[in-house]
């Protein structure tokens, strides 16, 4: 409703009308505080990527001692792999696991 109709539908004329003009942008300039804004979110990403990466190292173990027990040899079978192989398997199927998980958290 403009001005001149309310100043008109009021029961009483008011004492003193203050009309403020701005423009939105530079309200926005002098009201929002760019800096702390991207401090706070740099700080949520920053929390947010250390959660990540705790929580992917802790799959990573687990995923590592499935590995280990998936690979486990028995004590008595005739063709047995030697510990650097066993290690080889191991770290080639962890591996492609990490970058299957990188790329399912991007």
């Amino acid at each position: 409703m403009p001005l001149h109709e309310l100043l008109f539908e009021s029961r009483r004329t008011p004492e003193i009308v203050v009309v403020l003009r701005c423009k939105e942008e530079t309200t926005f300039k002098r009201c929002i505080d760019e800096t702390k804004i991207k401090a706070k979110y740099d700080q949520i990403v920053k929390e947010r990527k250390e959660a990540k990466d705790k929580q992917r190292g802790e799959d990573k173990k687990t995923k590592q001692a499935e590995l280990f027990e998936e690979n486990k040899q028995d004590p008595e079978a005739e063709d047995k792999k030697s510990d650097e192989q066993i290690m080889a398997i191991v770290e080639a199927a962890l591996t492609e696991w990490e970058k299957t998980r990188i790329e399912e958290d991007i």
